[in-house]
């Protein structure tokens, strides 16, 4: 079994008999019906021109207040749990909990990107500046996690069964 799952990661080899596990494992969809649905969804998204839609939180507070629960949320999700009150704390206070100054800093750094209007307003048509703007909030975001190379793209995939680097 472990075999089986290391090669459908690509992390070990191992004889494959269903045509779908052999597509996984070398990187192809493995649902052909689902990848032809996105990418005729691309086909009518191509070129397609989007209004602006208005800003609905007019105050500075309330969009902080948004902000700070989609830190806290985002954080959440990915695993960085805090109670609220600790979150505050970390956010509104520079606060770092004992022993997570690295959680600390993940839920302190995304809220420094989505607390900010002006930020969180920034986009770019040109592709290298768009890249150029993904490291600079990465180096933001994990920047209390020197050890994951904060701006830098990882070379590695990660996901069940692998282990990141």
């Amino acid at each position: 079994m472990d075999a089986i799952i290391g090669a459908l990661l690509a992390t070990r080899t191992a004889d494959l008999g269903s045509p779908a596990a052999r597509a996984r494992a070398a990187g192809q969809p493995l649902d052909t019906a689902r990848s032809q649905l996105f990418d005729r969804l691309a086909a009518a998204l191509d070129g397609t021109v989007f209004s602006r839609r208005p800003e609905r939180t007019q105050s500075h507070n309330a969009f902080r207040d948004i902000a700070f629960f989609e830190s806290y949320f985002s954080n959440y999700i990915e695993g960085t749990e805090f109670e609220v009150g600790e979150a505050a704390d970390i956010v509104c206070r520079g606060a770092t909990i004992p022993d997570r100054a690295g959680d600390s800093h993940d839920i302190r750094g995304t809220f420094a990107l989505c607390g900010e209007r002006a930020e969180m307003s920034r986009t770019s048509d040109d592709p290298n500046a768009f890249v150029e703007l993904l490291w600079q909030r990465h180096r933001i975001l994990l920047g209390g996690r020197p050890e994951k190379e904060p701006g830098v793209f990882k070379n590695e995939r990660s996901g069940p069964g692998t282990v990141p680097s």
